[in-house]
Formats: structure tokens, C-alpha cells, sequence
């Protein structure tokens, strides 16, 4: 694989409570002794308890953390690599990997450490630190100026990117929200009409805002060349990154420029209707007896 490679020896590898159980279930049939079942207690605890884990941490000269990347607890020889890239901004979910690996722009060469640690009850340092160099292989044909200033572009541009992503996701749950408002407004029997068409302005203000951020679909349908959205913007801004080594070109300092000034106008705007317009208009539901909408912890009293 390319990249640092760090190879370490487990002797013996970190247990979870379960496991412990079983050797001494197996342990009891091997002397033919009584099994003891577990407590309600105990078999929470084993549900609920996280894996212990092994990790590596990666840190520049000056100490700060560039990486954290996951190894396999396991008995023996067993090895991790960093592909000497910074972690990437992506958006993160509950599905997203937790091993660390998912990567963005190249670091800079230089001295770096490494040092191994492990996660049980608490964190624990094992190993290291170690030193080790990053160097350059070859001479670019463009050779970079000034490589510091190009991976603070990228980060910065990554960022955006990812900050673009996630707003994206809570656009389209804002969306959804509505979408239930509508529904909702239909099962309640006192609904204004003037209620009703706030939640249907809204809806066509969301519309026309998924638009500036993921493209005019309906230019599209009549094959005509729509305006550049906001996140086809800077994901061509971030796609220049991988086929070029040199500094940061006027086009591409453009490019972050317009991306982040109509980003702004639009993020403004949603973090409105996020924050009060979305929770005025549901407290009005509410009110009015509405079923409870999605995405909104409903207000209850007992009775």
C-alpha cells in the first residue's frame, strides 16, 4: 500500500466482556463445573458495551494531530498504513466508516510522529511516539511555489465543500418537515387558510433554493446548459486538486470566491427558516391540535 506503513505486535488482544464470558462458559464445560447465567445486569452490560479498539495517532513537527487512524486488535503482526493525506470533510452520518481512513489532500513533507494507543475503559498511550519523514518522490513538472499556501486552499476548499454537503442534507430534511406540515394541515380541523398557504410559500422558497445549490432541473430537462449550482461549483473546484500539483491558479481562487458568496446568501437563509421560521409554524400546528410532525419532539403534559 502507499504511504507510512506502522507494524505492530499484539500478544494478547483486548477481550469484550462477552468474550470473557465464553471462555469461562467453555472453561466450565472442560471441567464439567456449573455455567453461571448471567444477570439481566450483566447482559446489559455486555449489549451495551463499546469494543475495545486500537488507534494510531499521527502528528506534525510542531504537535498538532493530522491523523487517527484504527487498527485491527488482533493477536500478532498486524499493520496500518496512512496514506499521508489530511482526513476529509465529507459530511459524517451513522453509517459513515469509524476507522479514520476516509481521505482528502496530501499533507506536507516534513517530520511527523506516530504513537499507538489503545481505547478499552479509557485511552491508553502504548507505543511511541516515533519519528519519521515525509518526503517528496520526483520533481513535478510545474514545481509548487508555495506548497503550504496550496494545502490551505485545499483544506479550505474541502471544508466548504463539506460544509456545502451537510447543509444540503439539512435542506432536504427541511423539505421533508414541510412536506409533513402539508400532510398535517389536511388532518387538522382548524387550519387557516392563511396557515396553509405560509406552508405552501415556504415550500417554493425551498424549492428555488435547492436549486442555486444542486442545479436548475428544469433547463436541464430541455438539454440547455443551466447555470453552475453552488456544489457542482466547488466539487469541480475540489475534482482540480487531483490532476494538478501546482500552485493555486487565479481560476480556481475564482471559483471558491463565487462558490462561498452565493453559498453564504443562501445559508443565511435557510438557517432562518431552520431556527425560526420551521419552529413558529410547527408551535402553530400544535396549537391547533395537529397530528405530530416528523422531525419535531411533540409538546406533552400528562393528563
Amino acid at each position: 500500500p502507499f504511504g507510512a506503513t506502522f507494524t505492530y505486535y499484539i500478544k494478547d488482544e483486548m477481550k469484550t466482556k462477552k468474550q470473557k464470558r465464553k471462555e469461562q462458559e467453555k472453561d466450565a464445560v472442560k471441567n464439567k463445573t456449573e455455567i453461571k447465567i448471567p444477570t439481566y445486569e450483566e447482559s446489559r452490560s455486555e449489549v451495551d458495551e463499546e469494543s475495545p479498539s486500537i488507534f494510531f495517532v499521527i502528528k506534525d513537527e510542531a504537535g498538532n494531530i493530522v491523523r487517527k487512524l484504527k487498527g485491527d486488535n488482533a493477536i500478532g503482526i498486524n499493520r496500518v498504513t496512512w496514506d499521508l493525506s489530511y482526513p476529509a470533510f465529507d459530511p459524517v452520518s451513522s453509517s459513515s466508516a469509524n476507522d479514520g481512513k476516509n481521505s482528502a489532500w496530501f499533507a506536507m513533507p516534513g517530520k511527523y510522529s506516530v504513537s499507538m494507543w489503545k481505547h478499552d475503559t479509557a485511552e491508553t498511550q502504548l507505543a511511541g511516539p516515533i519519528n519519521f519523514i515525509c518526503r517528496m518522490l520526483g520533481s513535478p513538472s510545474i514545481p509548487t511555489k508555495d506548497r503550504s499556501a496550496l494545502i490551505a486552499f485545499q483544506q479550505k476548499s474541502s471544508k466548504l465543500q463539506g460544509v456545502i454537503s451537510a447543509t444540503l442534507n439539512v435542506l432536504r430534511e427541511t423539505k421533508s418537515t414541510v412536506t409533513s406540515m402539508k400532510s398535517a394541515a389536511m388532518q387538522t380541523q382548524n387550519v387557516t387558510s392563511s396557515l396553509q398557504e405560509r406552508v405552501h410559500n415556504l415550500e417554493l422558497r425551498l424549492v428555488q433554493m435547492n436549486r442555486k445549490f444542486s442545479g436548475d432541473e428544469i433547463i436541464s430537462r430541455r438539454n440547455d446548459i443551466a447555470p453552475p449550482s453552488i456544489l457542482s461549483r466547488v466539487n469541480k473546484l475540489t475534482e482540480s486538486f487531483y490532476s494538478s500539483t501546482s500552485d493555486v491558479s487565479d481560476i480556481q481562487k475564482k471559483a471558491y470566491q463565487i462558490a462561498s458568496d452565493e453559498f453564504e446568501i443562501e445559508y443565511t437563509a435557510l438557517k432562518k427558516i431552520v431556527e425560526t421560521e420551521l419552529p413558529s409554524l410547527a408551535k402553530e400546528f400544535e396549537q391547533l391540535g395537529a397530528p405530530p410532525i416528523q422531525g419535531r419532539l411533540p409538546e406533552w403534559k400528562k393528563e
